[in-house]
Formats: structure tokens, C-alpha cells, sequence
């Protein structure tokens, strides 16, 4: 996982369609899966994410918001948006390569 890109796009991936894999994992034993998510959850749980940086994970993967969105609700420029979010990303990337 050491390209940045790829990394990246996985961990969004990963975020977003969070609980869909971890419904699944109730229903189909998929080892490799279980062990992804449980390594996620712990590289996010021990991520020392700053305020900004978890209301923008919140508002982009638990509501669902555009960057634009994100932006208008919590009334910063959508640059700053992106940041808060690559840099919370690679926070939990850090700790999920960590694990690996």
C-alpha cells in the first residue's frame, strides 16, 4: 500500500461502503474481509483525528455529503474540505499499514 493514490482511493472505498461489508460479513464468513475490517476500525480508532478533520469524515461518509456539501455545512471553503479529508485518510492508512 505504499502508493499514495492507491491508498487512498481504498481507504475512501473502504469508508464508504463500511457497513454493506460489515452486513456481509454476517452472512458469508469471509476471513480476509473480517480481518480488513477489524484492521480498519482499529487503525480509525487509534487515529488522532482534530475536530475538523472528524466532523468532515462525518459529514462525507456517515451523511452521505458532497465535498460541496461538507463545505456549506460547515461553512469552510472546499479546499479545506479536501484536506481535512486526505489528511484524515492518511492517518488511518498510516495505522492500517502499521498492522500489515
Amino acid at each position: 500500500m505504499e502508493r499514495k493514490g492507491t491508498a487512498e482511493t481504498f481507504i475512501k472505498t473502504l469508508m464508504t461502503d463500511y457497513y454493506a461489508l460489515k452486513e456481509s460479513t454476517q452472512q458469508d464468513t469471509n476471513y480476509r474481509v473480517i480481518e480488513l475490517l477489524l484492521d480498519f476500525e482499529d487503525a480509525f480508532n487509534k487515529a488522532k483525528f482534530t475536530k475538523r478533520q472528524r466532523e468532515v469524515l462525518y459529514e462525507r461518509y456517515e451523511r452521505g455529503l458532497t465535498i460541496k456539501g461538507v463545505s456549506e455545512r460547515l461553512g469552510i471553503d472546499e479546499k479545506t474540505v479536501r484536506e481535512h479529508e486526505k489528511n484524515a485518510i492518511n492517518k488511518i492508512a498510516k495505522g492500517i499499514t502499521k498492522e500489515v
